[in-house]
C-alpha cells in the first residue's frame, strides 16, 4: 500500500470514528433532554386547582410615612419619629448634665434634662399630631426655646 493510500485510509477512519462519536453524543444528549422536558409535566404549576392563575395577596393595613422632628433648647436636643400616630424616640442629647428618658413611646415620649445637682430640670414631652412629632415643655426656665423642625422625611 502506498503512503498516499495509507494516509487516505487513516483520514477516512478518523472521520468515521469522530462522526460516530459525535452521533452517539448527540443521541445521548437528545434523550436526556427529552427526559427532562417530559419531567416538567410532573412539576407543580403556578395555577390553582381550576387551572386559572391564583390572585396575589394584597397588602393589609395602612402604610404611614415616617416623619422625623426635633426640639432644640438650651437644655439639649430631642429627636423623634412619627409613623402615623406612633411616636418613637430617636435620640436625646443634653447640652450639659444628664438626660433621663422617662417614656420612649408609642403614645408619647418624655425626656428630662438635668443641668446640675440643685435639681434644675427641663422636661420635654412629645406626641404625634397629623403624623409629625410635636413637642412641649414642662418645668423650664424662661430662657428655654421651643423650636420645631419636621426634619428629613423617610419612606
Amino acid at each position: 500500500m502506498s503512503t498516499w493510500k495509507s494516509r487516505a485510509v487513516a483520514t477516512l477512519t478518523w472521520v468515521c470514528v469522530v462522526s460516530a462519536g459525535g452521533l452517539l453524543v448527540w443521541l445521548v444528549v437528545s434523550r436526556v433532554g427529552t427526559g427532562l422536558a417530559g419531567a416538567s409535566d410532573l412539576l407543580p404549576s403556578p395555577t390553582g386547582a381550576g387551572g386559572t392563575p391564583t390572585a396575589q395577596p394584597s397588602p393589609t393595613g395602612t402604610t404611614h410615612e415616617i416623619r422625623q422632628g426635633s426640639w432644640q433648647g438650651e437644655a439639649g436636643v430631642v429627636t423623634a419619629t412619627c409613623t402615623g400616630p406612633r411616636i418613637a424616640l430617636v435620640g436625646a442629647q443634653p447640652e450639659e448634665g444628664v438626660v433621663e428618658v422617662v417614656e420612649r413611646g408609642p403614645k408619647r415620649l418624655v425626656v428630662t434634662f438635668r443641668a446640675d445637682e440643685r435639681g434644675s430640670a427641663t422636661t420635654v414631652t412629645g406626641r404625634c399630631s397629623n403624623g409629625r412629632p410635636q413637642f412641649s415643655l414642662i418645668g423650664t426656665t424662661p430662657d428655654q426655646q421651643d423650636t420645631e423642625s419636621s426634619g428629613p422625611e423617610f419612606d
